[in-house]
């Protein structure tokens, strides 16, 4: 019986912690993808790259005083890749266009400047790991005229000789206002940046392309810059 007390108090109080303290949101932007870094030649010259990729996001976020809070978050980004490889055979070049989906997850500190309850400024800072899901390439002739298709494939988790998890920083600058007693809507200029390259040696990054060999030195990282909107949904102002 006492244990049941002991529960329900419990129950009782992580809720009313969550209404107090707490909102969460859904996030979602446009990156600009810049994580590829070429040792010699450019690529990008004949088959440019889209390198804008999607971003989507729950935070959750906990507030301490109405401007500082912690921002727990898992999110969705891509790697979206280009670089050249040589059919060890024959010798001939072909292109490879890779997407490689990361599940990342990360805390930031976030501090509103200004008045929190009407227009703020907003800063964030933070730090998060990223680990591999899946992904595919598509790999083409290297024909500047036709371009023509080869094939397309994926990659799985035992496909893949880059590091399978990453650490990296993140932040944003830009505002946001209050729209209500529930709901904020904030536009922030964003960054997410890689510790290290997600390569440990110059061969080829999927075990599929085993009979290829890379044409110029190649390091993989990501790196990006975007915009996100958020709209937050704040638990405080909940009715019991």
């Amino acid at each position: 019986m006492k244990i049941s007390i002991n529960i329900i108090f419990l129950f009782f109080g992580f809720f009313g912690f969550a209404q107090s303290n707490n909102s969460i949101g859904i996030e979602a932007g446009l990156y600009k993808n810049n994580n590829r870094l070429y040792g010699s030649g450019s690529p990008e010259k004949f088959f440019p790259i889209n390198g804008n990729t999607a971003y989507f996001s729950v935070p959750f976020e906990h507030h301490w005083t109405s401007k500082n809070s912690i921002i727990l978050k898992p999110s969705i980004l891509s790697n979206n890749d280009l670089f050249w490889v040589q059919r060890m055979s024959d010798g001939s070049d072909y292109r490879v266009k890779s997407k490689l989906n990361y599940l990342r997850f990360s805390a930031s500190f976030s501090r509103k400047l200004g008045n929190p309850d009407r227009f703020y400024g907003l800063i964030k800072i933070g730090v998060g790991v990223g680990t591999f899901i899946k992904g595919t390439y598509d790999l083409n002739e290297y024909d500047i005229i036709n371009n023509s298709f080869v094939s397309k494939n994926t990659i799985d988790r035992n496909n893949n000789k880059l590091r399978l998890e990453e650490f990296f920083s993140e932040g944003a600058i830009g505002g946001g206002v209050k729209l209500n007693k529930k709901f904020d809507i904030q536009l922030t200029l964003n960054y997410l940046t890689g510790f290290g390259n997600l390569n440990t040696n110059s061969e080829v990054p999927f075990e599929s392309l085993k009979e290829y060999s890379m044409v110029n030195p190649h390091s993989f990282r990501s790196n990006f810059y975007g915009v996100n909107v958020s709209i937050i949904f704040n638990f405080h102002n909940l009715k019991l």
